[in-house]
């Protein structure tokens, strides 16, 4: 939503008419004239209706610094209240047991290393690799077989004088079933069924004869794909036999250099432990170290809650609970320092509502890279539950109310018409109609108390005209 167009529309002040100040219903009506009255133009505009909560300001992330070795601090170089960037060294740690340990570490796993070098370069893998070539040799072989015989396989398809003598077998086979029906209803003799079937025989015998010539390099090729695959199955079986010695040893080899390597990433961690920096840019809001102190294992350090983006926190009823949604606008006003309508994002809403408050919480984040927001502050939070970029608004002082059923009046040539409307958004300044009034038409604000069906005649004293 287009924010400036926003602020414009709602700023929009009602002409109110002076004719209209200081009088009562008496002195306000004219019976010659009718009621004064000032109306507005229903306008095309933007509208969104806020909700505002207050809540407390705090720290977006928080981190706890825990140190994992025990050693003496040798350095600090932060004290609580300071502010730090992300990746800043904050305390050093005697580092000399660390070192030694991590020293250790690399001589065993470069010790494992030179092991697993030796296993995997053996006679043993000289003989693997050998058995691999045989696979290797093998798999050509069998690829060009496979290769000879879908050549074979595609001109055997594709013999036209196997075709010719296998569309003839079709026809001598239809004409036989065919004569053979007609046979059995009486419409064909004896010798026409003779006939057929002596055709079809000399059909098949001619098929099978063409079939036994065309196959014939086909078969060859089949025998010759069939000790391929069977030569290729014999080296791949090979091979793995061959491997399985020396991929026992190389295992073996390898589990040891990975236990190294496990051992010495443990020890380099414990060093780089010895310097502690912070993972976040933030406020120190708890120091433990001090020189010359022994800081053990498992124990706080540091505590850092960051600062330039900070949380206002607050609880909101279950009626405006289904408007709000992460990405929800927000306004933020914090007093004690003066900031008057700071942006806000929501970034949580928690669907679940809290047992003892009836409520459920929200969250929105505040940009605060100068540091003008203390955690712990207090904020008013305003939320913006709906909004229409472009409707028919009128002023909300337009609206009356009997019992459940809201009106206006809108002037139509001097008289006063009642509208029965159906809002949408509010707002104290603006409402939404949905219907009952159309863009353009006049509707009554100021006197509209001093209206009714059968005195509804008006004397128009302001007009505020719609925007075009």
């Amino acid at each position: 939503m287009n924010k400036k167009i926003l602020a414009s529309a709602l700023a929009v002040v009602m002409t109110v008419s002076l004719a209209g100040c200081g009088k009562n219903k008496e002195d306000n009506k004219n019976a010659d004239r009718g009621q004064n009255v000032s109306v507005y133009a229903a306008n095309i505009a933007p509208i969104q209706s806020t909700v505002t909560y207050t809540g407390e300001i705090k720290a977006s992330q928080s981190v706890s610094l825990v140190s994992k070795v025990s050693a003496k601090a040798q350095q600090v170089y932060f004290k609580d209240g300071d502010h730090v960037q992300a990746g800043a060294v904050l305390a050093r740690l005697d580092d000399t047991d660390a070192r030694l340990a991590y020293d250790q570490a690399k001589a065993s796993y470069n010790s494992a290393k030179a092991a697993y070098s030796m296993t995997a370069n053996s006679t043993t893998k000289q003989a693997e690799a050998g058995a691999r070539q045989a696979y290797e040799s093998a798999k050509i072989a069998y690829d060009a077989a496979l290769s000879a015989y879908n050549r074979e396989k595609t001109l055997y398809d594709n013999n036209t004088t196997v075709i010719t003598a296998k569309n003839a077998l079709n026809t001598a086979q239809r004409n036989l079933e065919n004569t053979q029906r007609l046979y059995d209803i009486g419409a064909a003799s004896q010798m026409e069924l003779d006939t057929a079937k002596n055709n079809a025989e000399n059909a098949k015998a001619a098929y099978d004869s063409a079939t036994i010539g065309a196959r014939a390099q086909l078969e060859a090729a089949e025998i010759n794909l069939r000790n391929a695959t069977n030569t290729l199955r014999n080296a791949e079986e090979n091979l793995n036999l061959t491997a399985i010695s020396s991929k026992e040893s190389i295992a073996s080899a390898q589990a040891s250099v990975q236990t190294a390597e496990a051992a010495l990433a443990i020890a380099e961690n414990n060093l780089s432990s010895t310097v502690i920096t912070a993972p976040i840019s933030g406020i120190i809001a708890s120091s433990n170290a001090h020189v010359g102190q022994m800081v053990a294992a498992g124990t706080e350090v540091f505590s850092i809650k960051q600062s330039d983006s900070v949380d206002a926190e607050i609880s909101v009823t279950e009626e405006v609970i289904p408007y709000i949604y992460v990405g929800t606008e927000a306004k933020i006003s914090v007093g004690s320092v003066g900031i008057k309508d700071k942006a806000g994002t929501v970034t949580l809403v928690n669907p679940i509502k809290n047992a003892q408050t009836g409520m459920y919480t929200v969250k929105v984040s505040i940009d605060n890279q100068d540091g003008a927001i203390n955690v712990g502050m207090f904020a008013d939070i305003v939320l913006v539950t709906e909004q229409c970029e472009a409707t028919v608004v009128i002023p909300s002082d337009a609206i009356m109310q009997d019992g459940e059923e809201q009106y206006v009046f809108v002037a139509m040539d001097g008289i006063a018409d009642k509208r029965i409307i159906e809002p949408g958004i509010q707002n104290p300044e603006f409402t939404e109609i949905l219907t009952g009034v159309s863009y353009g038409e006049y509707v009554v604000v100021e006197g509209k108390e001093y209206i009714s069906e059968t005195n509804n005649k008006l004397n128009i004293t302001s007009y505020e005209e719609a925007e075009q």
